[in-house]
C-alpha cells in the first residue's frame, strides 16, 4: 500500500510538473493580437490583395503579432457602435474586442460619403450652408463616444488606436471636405478629451493628405504605397507609445493596387468614370 502512495505521488507530481511547463509554454507562445476596425480604408479595399497589403498587416507583420481584420466597405460610425454592442452573437467582433490587446479604428470618411455628398458639397459650395455637416458631425460624436465606452468596458486593457480622417482630394472640393473631415477630427479630439485613457490618436490626417501618389484611381482609397505610408504613420505613432521599437514596415509580400472602377464597370466605362472622378477631384491621376 505504501508502494502504491508513492507512485501515485511521483505520478501526481509528474502530472503537475508537466502542466506547469505546457502553461508556460503556451503563455510564452502567445502572440499579441492586433485588431482593425472600420471602413473600407480599414479592410484594405484599395488591394487586390488586402490579406497580404493591408496596412494592418503591414503592422502585425512587423511586430509578430496575431492579427484580426474586421473593416468592411461601407461601414459607418453608427455601424461600429452596433457591432461592438451586439448581444445577439450574430458577429464575432465583441468577442475579438475582448481578446484584443490592440485595436486600431479607422471610421469617419462615410458618415459624410454615404449622407449624399455631393448634395452636401452642392450646398456647401454654393450655398455656404454647413448645417448638415454640423449634424453629422455630431452624431459621428454620440456615435464615437458611445463605441469608445463599449470597447473600454469589454476590454479596458486594449491598447485602442483612433485615426484622424484624410483628405485625398486636390481641386475646389478639396476646401469643402476638409471642413467635413475637420468636422470629424474634431469630434475624434473632443471624444478623446472627454475620455482620458480610453484611445490614443493617430493622426492620419495631418500626413496623408493630398497625396495622390498613394491613391487608388478612385480618388478615395489608398492603393499599395498608400497602406505602406499608413502603416509607418501607425507604427510610428506606436514607437511613442512604447508599444514597439521600430517603425520601419515589415512587408512579407507586397500589397497590389486595385482598380475596381474598371472590374465593375469594363474598361469603356470604367475609364470614363475614373476620369470623371479624378477631374472633379483634382488628383489626375489616371
Amino acid at each position: 500500500m505504501k508502494n502504491l502512495k508513492r507512485i501515485l505521488s511521483v505520478v501526481m507530481a509528474v502530472v503537475m510538473l508537466l502542466s506547469i511547463c505546457l502553461f508556460t509554454a503556451n503563455a510564452e507562445d502567445k502572440k499579441p493580437l492586433y485588431l482593425v476596425l472600420g471602413d473600407s480604408i480599414a479592410e484594405g479595399f484599395g488591394l487586390t490583395n488586402p490579406q497580404d497589403g493591408a496596412y494592418g498587416k503591414i503592422i502585425a507583420d512587423t511586430n509578430g503579432y496575431g492579427y484580426i481584420n474586421r473593416g468592411h466597405m461601407g461601414y459607418d460610425s453608427s455601424d461600429i457602435l452596433r457591432l461592438v454592442s451586439d448581444t445577439s452573437g450574430k458577429t464575432d467582433i465583441p468577442k475579438f474586442v475582448k481578446e484584443a490587446d490592440i485595436i486600431s479604428i479607422s471610421v469617419g470618411g462615410n458618415d459624410f460619403l454615404l449622407g449624399n455628398m455631393v448634395d452636401l458639397l452642392f450646398k456647401a459650395i454654393l450655398l455656404k450652408d454647413y448645417s448638415r455637416f454640423d449634424e453629422i458631425a455630431e452624431n459621428y460624436y454620440n456615435n464615437l463616444t458611445a463605441i469608445m465606452k463599449k470597447i473600454h468596458e469589454l476590454n479596458p486593457n486594449a491598447v485602442v488606436l483612433m485615426q484622424t480622417l484624410y483628405n485625398s482630394w486636390n481641386s475646389a472640393v478639396k476646401i469643402e471636405f476638409q471642413k467635413a473631415a475637420d468636422r470629424i477630427n474634431n469630434a475624434i479630439y473632443r471624444v478623446y478629451e472627454e475620455n482620458p485613457g480610453y484611445f490614443e490618436i493617430v493622426d492620419v490626417g495631418s500626413q496623408f493628405s493630398f497625396h495622390k501618389e498613394w491613391m487608388t484611381q478612385d480618388t478615395i482609397h489608398p492603393n499599395a504605397e498608400g497602406n505602406v505610408a499608413i502603416a509607418k504613420i501607425i507604427l510610428n505613432r506606436m514607437v511613442e507609445l512604447g508599444l514597439c521599437d521600430s517603425a520601419e514596415p515589415v512587408i512579407l509580400k507586397a500589397g497590389k493596387s486595385r482598380d475596381y472602377i474598371r472590374e465593375y464597370f469594363g474598361d469603356l466605362v470604367g475609364t470614363v468614370l475614373v476620369v470623371a472622378a479624378n477631374v472633379a477631384t483634382g488628383n489626375f491621376n489616371f
